[in-house]
């Protein structure tokens, strides 16, 4: 229990975004500044591993190919929003992260370790895919109001990363529609 506390403590990227002081600190920056401390020095690591999650095409632009960027004002609200719901995420070996037909409520970032996906038969998981991080796992399921369908259970390794809440999540997409509806 002290290891969790220790590593969410540790690697909690917005303590110092937290708070009316803080947040009004913040208000008062130019979008540029916001930006670089957001995704060049909190979240850079984060965002370079994820890269093509947060790769959005944006079919409004006239170019075929376009994808939003930072400069783009629906895209830095929906990031910024984003990466400041983010918390941190640690699961020990061998801990069954979701089982079948269960509700989801988070949506999960890993950036290190491994984790399967699986089924259950006869009480013994059975691993079909081992999965090598950065992945996010429940994006779908809590999107698409859907249980998931398979075990996911971290193996050998610590997995760590992040997560969003359920409600977070869907506040996020409910105030951004325009790139929810891209993802």
């Amino acid at each position: 229990m002290e290891s969790f506390f220790d590593y969410k403590w540790t690697n909690y990227k917005n303590i110092g975004l937290v708070g009316d002081e803080n947040e009004a600190i913040m208000a008062q920056l130019p979008v540029f500044y916001k930006i670089r401390i957001i995704r060049d020095f909190l979240f850079c690591e984060f965002l370079h591993k994820f890269k093509k999650t947060f790769d959005i095409p944006n079919y409004d632009c006239k170019n075929k190919h376009a994808r939003y960027t930072w400069y783009n004002e629906e895209y830095y609200n929906f990031m910024f929003d984003m990466l400041t719901k983010l918390e941190p995420r640690m699961e020990e070996k061998n801990t069954v992260l979701f089982d079948e037909n269960e509700e989801v409520n988070e949506v999960i970032f890993f950036d290190f370790g491994h984790y399967g996906v699986g089924f259950e038969i006869n009480k013994k998981l059975k691993v079909a895919v081992v999965v090598n991080v950065p992945t996010v796992i429940g994006a779908y399921e809590l999107t698409m109001y859907h249980r998931t369908e398979y075990v996911y259970k971290t193996l050998k390794t610590r997995c760590t990363g992040f997560f969003i809440r359920r409600r977070n999540w869907k506040a996020l997409f409910a105030l951004h529609p325009a790139i929810a509806d891209e993802m």
